[in-house]
């Protein structure tokens, strides 16, 4: 189908709803969905009144319009603010003194994350406006709706529509005019300058879209999309349960549609649920998000308190800015060289320490070419010259003295109870055990995943909620402890690292560099995926009612996390590469670019018959080097991938069944097939 356009033609009026954005549920289903939100906030709602609250809501805002036109009123449409605040007065009794602006705050924060959680695009339309608007045509949405203009533009980011499409959004909630009364279209032509026979109006309702305009001189283009509604209402007559399938329905899209590696919020999303339920089952209330990645990771663990939590049982947070390199300058033993694994220059090693080329060569003389070539640091003659110094020596030993006072003055507002609790992004917690070890603080750590050390390290109290390496294993840990510095780029920070902690008048500073490449990778890709990740997550937190460990749930975030390590189109592969080229490895000695693997380090047996999952490692990061560039590697790796990954998906699966049957007939033990 195409939009008729010939002759005088200048402008496209584009309805909104089940018509350029379609729902996975019906109409009455996002109303009943907002009141589960609301008595998932305040528990004191009883049952029947969550049941009432649809019907009540839509009998306010049609008194209220039907009020309007009585009073030949300039504005027929009710505000959000007035309806919702009239239904506030409705349910008070049973909301326990919670204030009347924060509920319409909160009522509007729910409307809002549930229809992301069930939109999706009409992409066929989108295609034929794209074409039109190529074509010169002036396209405008005019929408009857209770949100405003920027949550419908962010609604229209969230289903992968670009904003710049339109020339301008009209809802009824902020011109005060509607479609079904006919009276936002003379306001629409007037402002646009636009005449009525020089306009057509596309929409699936057959009065406010076709009928109304038609009665004006607009032309129309009635789209009822009968198949799509028969489709939506009939699964809702069977009670097939949308939440229930909500979340791979999203993911799914996300893959196909969304904005590259997007999905990828499905994982932070089931770790931050279940990061929440294990702070409270650890009577925690306070806790700290660690490192650049946490800060993004706060963020997402704020909006899932702000939609699912209840407001007394919520957990204080604070974001802990630090890195590897700031909790290193405050130890001794760790900047030696016997410490220090694999070549190191010494400008990386004084970079660490904070101290300059030029300050070092006022104790000893060295070239800048001496002092960028990367060496064992305990066969580097520049090192031990400077180490036999004494002055400098005296210099180095005050200079960690200096840092590990800061670091302590920086750390101390965040250990509550005698312990420092935090979250990471993980991996082989090498930062945790560093701070308990070296500053003698007693630490928790909540991590995505964990990784086994690469040397022994203290018994830390740590618990990886995704995946673990260690005993007991996570089941699917194959398929979720790849890629792990993807991860860490996905959950930058909008700042770079932290160099070390500066007291200053009895406050503290923090010393901080951000590298150009990440700098630049976060402000031209990341800033923006983060931004619609975030709005995808309110979906998530909207629409799930699965249990906080639901087996099904991390079968399915492995088999999503395969997938997005070995299938990647075009665009795909554009950007993990760049996401590879532009890594930043900013700890002892610097690394940039792409990271190089060595083929040497592939192990394959026999078990790869029953393990495939053991090579996704390997064959996810093909993609990402220059043996991906000749031609028949990029001929053949796509068929090698697909046929990858249903080969270990049938293995999964029947091993997945196989432990079934073992729990079934093992008397309640729980047998895992590995």
């Amino acid at each position: 189908m195409s939009i008729n356009t010939k002759g005088a033609i200048e402008a496209i009026f584009v309805d909104f709803f089940d018509t350029l954005v379609l729902r996975h549920v019906t109409a009455k289903e996002v109303l009943q969905r907002w009141a589960t939100c609301l008595q998932k906030k305040y528990p004191s709602l009883s049952e029947r009144m969550v049941n009432k609250l649809p019907s009540i809501r839509l009998s306010i805002f049609k008194e209220k319009r039907e009020l309007l036109l009585k009073q030949h009123s300039e504005t027929t449409e009710v505000t959000y603010i007035e309806a919702i605040g009239a239904l506030f007065e409705e349910v008070k009794e049973e909301l326990g003194g919670v204030q009347k602006e924060k509920f319409i705050a909160f009522s509007r924060e729910v409307d809002f994350a549930v229809e992301i959680g069930c939109e999706y695009a009409n992409t066929s339309l989108v295609k034929e406006l794209e074409i039109e608007k190529q074509k010169g045509k002036r396209l405008f949405v005019v929408s009857d709706f209770y949100l405003s203009t920027n949550d419908m533009k962010e609604l229209m980011s969230a289903a992968g529509i670009s904003q710049n499409l339109f020339e301008k959004i009209y809802v009824s909630c902020d011109v005060g005019k509607r479609k079904a009364n006919g009276d936002i279209f003379p306001f629409i032509l007037n402002e646009t300058g636009l005449k009525p026979e020089n306009v057509i109006m596309i929409g699936d309702n057959r009065e406010s879209d076709y009928e109304i305009p038609a009665s004006m001189g607009l032309h129309t283009d009635y789209r009822p999309n009968i198949v799509y509604k028969c489709k939506v209402h009939t699964s809702a007559k069977m009670n097939n349960g949308y939440a229930g399938k909500q979340y791979s329905t999203s993911l799914d899209e996300m893959f196909r549609h969304g904005k590259d590696y997007s999905e990828y919020i499905g994982i932070f999303y089931v770790f931050t649920k279940r990061l929440y339920a294990k702070l409270r089952e650890d009577d925690v209330h306070n806790i700290a998000f660690m490192a650049r990645e946490g800060f993004f990771m706060r963020q997402l663990f704020e909006l899932y308190q702000e939609i699912v939590v209840p407001d007394n049982k919520k957990i204080d947070t604070t974001y802990y800015w630090c890195s590897r390199r700031s909790v290193m300058a405050g130890i001794k033993k760790a900047q030696m060289a016997e410490e220090i694994e694999g070549e190191i220059s010494l400008k990386n090693w004084l970079k660490s320490l904070d101290i300059s080329l030029d300050e070092a060569r006022r104790y000893i003389p060295f070239t800048d070419e001496e002092a960028e070539k990367p060496q064992l640091l305990e066969k580097s003659e520049l090192y031990k010259s400077l180490i036999e110094n004494k002055d400098f020596f005296q210099y180095f030993e005050d200079t960690i003295k200096t840092n590990y006072e800061a670091f302590m003055k920086y750390t101390e507002p965040y250990i509550v109870d005698n312990k420092f609790r935090f979250v990471d992004s993980g991996w082989k917690c090498t930062t945790q055990n560093t701070i308990q070890d070296n500053y003698g603080i007693n630490t928790v750590g909540y991590y995505i995943g964990v990784q086994k050390p690469d040397k022994p390290i203290l018994e830390l109290e740590r618990t990886g909620l995704i995946f673990c390496e260690e005993k007991p294993r996570s089941r699917y840990y194959d398929y979720l402890g790849t890629n792990i510095p993807f991860y860490q780029q996905l959950l930058s920070a909008p700042h770079g690292t932290a160099l070390k902690y500066i007291l200053e008048d009895g406050k503290v500073l923090i010393k901080y560099e951000w590298d150009p490449m990440e700098e630049k990778l976060y402000h031209e890709n990341i800033e923006e995926l983060q931004h619609f990740m975030l709005l995808k997550f309110r979906g998530l937190c909207a629409w799930d009612d699965k249990e906080v460990y639901d087996s099904k749930e991390d079968w399915y975030i492995a088999k999503l996390s395969m997938r997005s390590s070995l299938i990647a189109n075009r665009s795909r592969l554009k950007f993990v590469r760049k996401c590879t080229d532009n890594y930043v490895q900013n700890f002892r000695q610097e690394k940039r670019g792409k990271v190089q693997y060595d083929v040497k380090k592939i192990k394959i047996g026999l078990d790869i018959i029953w393990k495939p999952y053991k090579m996704i490692r390997y064959l996810s990061k093909i993609q990402r080097t220059s043996l991906y560039d000749k031609k028949v590697i990029r001929m053949l790796y796509p068929i090698i991938a697909i046929i990858f990954y249903s080969y270990t998906l049938l293995i999964q699966n029947i091993k997945n069944l196989g432990t079934k049957i073992l729990y079934k007939f093992g008397k309640g033990y729980k047998y895992h097939l590995s």
